[in-house]
């Protein structure tokens, strides 16, 4: 069996093959571990599913069908997709957690320790967003890593600006990453093309697109939410 993306789903009927292969039974807590899969999976692959709330600390884990941010998927979620671990042993946890609910407890070290950094970081005002453009697009101002995920909570379009970008052995410094959940909210390529006459290096795709890479970014965030409002898509 081969896959271009080891994820739970993926994963996940390796798993359920291999365990059907030597006769073992569905029991109905294994098809509702499934079926909360298929729905993560279902929400990854749809459209922007709406606002959402931010986590906090009286409410770490808001209820989401995204397995990253899903509390009972987050840490198989997070051994699945360790691309450092051999696949074999990868769906041997995915099958361990499909049939007894029993997940990996590096993981969930790991996954919770990451959400309470992400919470203190918002908390703290080290990441900061703003609601744009009737509510279409999200600035996020943040060097934590979670600044995109956390601005796809807000908005389907996310300008994401790192004032501290680091890349390899270099100097860290300004960068731009403007994305959208799916390609139907604004026109990326045009956006890219507009900017590039401002700064030269803007690169990217359809639905991501880059500030020039190894320097600092000198547009202002303002004239950048300014000009992707003029490029959002029309909504039927």
């Amino acid at each position: 069996m081969i896959t271009v993306r080891p994820d739970l789903d993926a994963l996940g009927a390796m798993a359920l093959i291999e365990y059907r292969s030597s006769e073992g039974e569905i029991t109905p807590e294994i098809a509702e571990r499934i079926e909360e899969i298929a729905i993560a999976d279902k929400f990854a692959r749809g459209g922007w599913p709406g606002k959402t709330e931010l986590p906090s600390s009286e409410n770490p884990w808001p209820k989401s069908a995204n397995a990253s941010d899903n509390h009972k998927l987050a840490a198989i979620g997070s051994r699945v997709m360790d691309f450092k671990a051999l696949i074999a042993g990868r769906v041997d946890s995915m099958k361990e957690f499909l049939v007894s609910g029993t997940e990996p407890a590096e993981y969930r070290n790991k996954v919770e320790q990451e959400q309470a950094d992400m919470i203190s970081a918002l908390e703290r005002g080290d990441i900061k967003i703003e609601i744009e453009a009737d509510g279409q697009i999200a600035y996020v101002e943040s060097s934590h890593r979670s600044g995109t995920t956390l601005g796809y909570t807000q908005a389907p379009v996310v300008i994401a600006f790192n004032p501290t970008f680091k890349q390899g052995p270099g100097d860290p410094y300004k960068k731009f990453t403007i994305c959208q959940y799916d390609g139907t909210w604004i026109d990326l390529t045009a956006l890219k093309a507009e900017l590039a006459t401002i700064e030269e290096g803007w690169g990217g795709s359809p639905t991501i697109i880059g500030s020039p890479q190894g320097h600092d970014s000198i547009i202002d965030p303002k004239k950048i939410i300014e000009i992707a409002t003029k490029h959002l898509k029309p909504r039927k």
